[in-house]
């Protein structure tokens, strides 16, 4: 994400997963500081979460403990909510057509900018809000608005 040639075009991180961590962590990196690189890349997670049984051995084996490291759930419906992405959870049978369905969605989505008239980069996280107006609203039915929660008041790399 950093090394785009073009570091402010649209990005878009798809994830198909079962939503079981296999490994300790992200890395060396903290959830947090993942969620920071999303948002200073201007990306937006989308998922497509396979329901499965689970292999037999987990199963049987299965550590029940929710902090056990190998049986961790990857939450990827906050890095999705956070970077106004979308996410769907399906059976291993759909999970073609549901993927299809996610980047035609994405294609259908709309970038709007926004210059924010506090200047101070103090690092924090400012909220943002986007809703679509009365007149929008009775003029195309129902939208559905996805968007990123804020962004970091800090300097661009």
């Amino acid at each position: 994400m950093g090394t785009a040639v073009n570091p402010l075009s649209r990005r878009v991180i798809v994830a198909v997963t079962d939503n079981i961590a296999t490994a300790y962590n992200y890395g060396d990196m903290s959830e947090q500081q993942v969620t920071d690189r999303i948002y200073d890349s201007g990306s937006v997670v989308c998922g497509v979460v396979v329901k499965t049984p689970g292999p037999r051995s987990l199963n049987i084996f299965g550590r029940v403990d929710k902090d056990d490291p190998f049986r961790r759930r990857i939450n990827l419906e906050k890095f999705v909510d956070d970077t106004g992405g979308e996410v769907q959870f399906v059976p291993v049978i759909e999970v073609n057509q549901k993927l299809t369905e996610l980047i035609e969605h994405l294609r259908t989505r709309y970038s709007i900018g926004y210059t924010s008239s506090n200047q101070i980069l103090d690092g924090k996280f400012r909220r943002v809000r986007l809703a679509a107006g009365k007149e929008a609203q009775k003029r195309e039915g129902e939208l559905t608005i996805r968007t990123r929660q804020g962004y970091y008041g800090r300097e661009r790399k």
